[in-house]
């Protein structure tokens, strides 16, 4: 403050001087103090009332106009050859061909096996196989199963012509014993034994697509004979064809053909058959539906007169939602010739005196869906309905050393299949399988005799980092009514029964293993068929390599 009171003290001054010395040019000197507060004045603002307003504004857009003028760029040509990229080298497997499996258990029980087959070869393939098994159980449970296998394929330029030639020879004893006779014979007496010998050959051609229509056929012989020590004899050839085409770019016909002949010759029976079947069918596929149209048409004779069967065949598929869920219905039928092989290979202990019938699949009818939860599960549910003339279940025969001989009955059947899978990689896979049955037999003193209501099976396995591989598997079967042959006895059913079996294998190296297998593992020595309990717990590990 005392600062601008002294600026404006010598403003004052300077202007007295300025007068003085206008008047009188003697300059007086005079020094002058002021001292005072000093209060500063602010003038009232002054307000405006009106509110203010944002204008939006406006920018015009030049007009540009311009060209280019064209310049060529004068170039050198140049020629830059990359360097080639090295890629690893891609070497074939090494395959063997052979394959070698070495096992022994308890109940005296050698097992070998034996696979081989040429290498990598663009002109054709060949090789053999053998396999041994056989057990000496307690109470004359004895068995042994013997396979031979030779075959061969050439390839053509226009398709593959193939042959081979297979024998077997399974022997068992027969030790289940009929309770209605006091006595027995000795288990060393040759009426004991069973041993039945086939030997096979087949052969045919198969011709690779060719035209715009993709047409293609095949033609094929088989033949077997089949005897056993009690001086049965079947013979079997079959000759069949096939002729497909497209029709349109996806629909296909397919035409089956085939002739067979059936020869049967017991100590008490002679039957020749005769089969000429002709069997067409029409797939139309579409986009989210398949039809299959045809029929299986069979004249059949025999020493009667000719008989003619005509079957239609009506089968379809429409998915629900895409790869996910399929719906499944159709309708067919056909006729199924019963042999004594095919008894013997489901039920070894038939016996030697058998009428052999065919059963007529008059129709069946069924439907589902199929589909899958995920990448890893899927599943598969249907129910059937079949009519059925003259099915073949096995009844006991009357003698000491009780075997089986087929009864052909007229029946109803209404299964329903279940079929579940879960994959996971190449590391663990699990398949369940059920089915459940009810039967409706034409007469009041029959029923579907050792035909179970419910059959589940169960396999899993689980592989760890391709060194070890579990394997667990259960077979599951309900109580079965039996009877015996002229016996006017009920007789109890058949137990249920659960069959548990345990594997592992250890891989050493990818040519070379160990294994361990366990049967029957709960030790039940339960009956599949009447009076044959099977073998309790057996064991047996081993060896499989490859040279």
């Amino acid at each position: 403050m005392r600062s601008i009171a002294k600026s404006f003290a010598l403003l004052l001054f300077v202007v007295g001087c300025i007068a003085v010395q206008a008047q009188d040019t003697t300059i007086t000197t005079q020094l002058v103090t002021v001292e005072s507060d000093y209060i500063p004045f602010l003038a009232p603002a002054n307000k405006e009332t009106t509110p203010p307003t944002a204008e939006q504004p406006e920018a015009k857009l030049p007009s540009l106009t311009y060209s280019i003028i064209p310049v060529q760029y004068t170039t050198t040509s140049r020629l830059d050859i990359p360097q080639a990229l090295q890629m690893g080298k891609n070497y074939v497997p090494t395959l063997k061909n052979n394959h070698i499996r070495l096992g022994f258990g308890n109940y005296t029980s050698p097992l070998a096996e034996v696979y081989y087959h040429n290498l990598r070869n663009e002109y054709g393939a060949f090789g053999l196989s053998f396999k041994h098994l056989s057990a000496n159980g307690p109470e004359n449970a004895k068995f042994s199963d013997n396979t031979a296998n030779i075959f061969g394929k050439r390839f053509f330029k226009r398709g593959t012509l193939y042959a081979g030639v297979n024998y077997a020879r399974n022997a068992v004893r027969y030790y289940g014993l009929n309770d209605s006779f006091p006595s027995v014979p000795n288990e060393d007496n040759d009426s004991t034994k069973q041993v039945f010998n086939t030997i096979g050959a087949n052969g045919g051609w198969i011709s690779k697509e060719w035209g715009r229509n993709k047409m293609q056929f095949t033609t094929g012989v088989n033949y077997y004979n089949l005897t056993d020590k009690w001086g049965v004899q079947e013979n079997d050839l079959m000759v069949d064809g096939s002729f497909k085409t497209n029709i349109k770019k996806d629909d296909v016909l397919r035409i089956n053909l085939g002739y067979n002949f059936s020869s049967y010759r017991d100590s008490s029976d002679t039957l020749n058959r005769h089969f000429v079947n002709i069997n067409p069918r029409y797939h139309l596929n579409e986009k989210r539906f398949k039809l299959t149209l045809g029929f299986n048409s069979t004249i059949y004779v025999d020493s009667t007169e000719p008989v003619f069967y005509f079957l239609p065949v009506i089968e379809g598929e429409y998915e629900v939602q895409k790869q996910d869920l399929v719906a499944i219905a159709g309708i067919r039928g056909d006729v199924r010739k019963n042999t004594y092989k095919a008894f013997m290979l489901e039920n070894p202990f038939i016996g030697n005196q058998n009428n052999l019938n065919n059963t007529i699949n008059r129709f069946e009818i069924y439907g589902g869906l199929r589909g899958n939860a995920g990448s890893n599960f899927g599943f598969t549910a249907r129910v059937f309905y079949n009519k059925f003339n003259d099915m073949a279940v096995f009844i006991s025969d009357s003698s000491v050393l009780q075997r089986f001989k087929p009864l052909y009955l007229d029946m109803n059947v209404v299964r329903f299949n279940t079929e579940i899978g879960y994959q996971y990689g190449e590391k663990v896979r699990v398949n369940l399988i059920g089915n459940f049955y009810n039967y409706n037999v034409s007469g009041n003193a029959q029923k579907a005799w050792q035909l179970p209501t419910a059959e589940v099976k169960l396999n899993t396995t689980y592989n760890i980092g391709n060194k070890l591989l579990f394997k667990a598997n259960i077979f599951f079967m309900n109580q079965r009514p039996v009877t015996r042959e002229f016996s006017t006895v009920e007789l109890p059913n058949l137990d249920a029964f659960a069959d548990f079996n345990l594997g592992l294998e250890y891989r050493y190296r990818k040519t070379l293993s160990l294994f361990l297998d366990v049967n029957n593992i709960s030790s039940v020595r339960y009956q599949r068929w009447y009076n044959y309990p099977v073998l309790g717990i057996n064991v047996m590990g081993g060896i499989t390599f490859s040279l």
